[in-house]
Order: structure tokens, then C-alpha cells, then sequence
């Protein structure tokens, strides 16, 4: 985790920064949901997190490639 953020910071703050917010909103939205609708986290619900959690990255990344460059 440690070296993947340090490679993103290493693009571009300007690129990272919302992208690292993205997964943590996601992250902070899901947890609760997992412990409440299906007592704690699971292996299908940790895929979905991963999944979820790349998919808003991306559109994060895209959405401040047009605004930025």
C-alpha cells in the first residue's frame, strides 16, 4: 500500500490526492454497511470493496485528467 501510494505521489499529487480521498470515502461508506446489513466483513464483500473501490479511482483519475491537463 505504502509503495503503490508513494508510485501515485511520484505521478502527481494533483492525481493521487483524489484518488486516495475516493478509496478512503469508499472505504468509510462500506464498513458500516458490511457490519450492519451482513454482521461484519466477508470475502465476497472485501471483492466488492476492491472492485467498487478501483472503479470510482478511475473515475476520479478521469474526471481530474479534464480538469487539470
Amino acid at each position: 500500500l505504502v509503495v503503490c501510494v508513494a508510485g501515485m505521489f511520484a505521478v502527481g499529487i494533483s492525481l493521487a490526492l483524489p484518488m486516495i480521498v475516493v478509496a478512503l470515502a469508499c472505504l468509510v461508506l462500506l464498513y458500516p454497511f458490511a457490519t450492519t446489513q451482513f454482521g461484519g466483513m466477508s470475502g465476497d464483500l472485501a471483492g466488492f470493496f476492491l472492485q467498487t473501490a478501483e472503479l470510482c479511482m478511475l473515475v476520479a483519475l478521469v474526471v481530474v485528467m479534464k480538469l487539470v491537463v
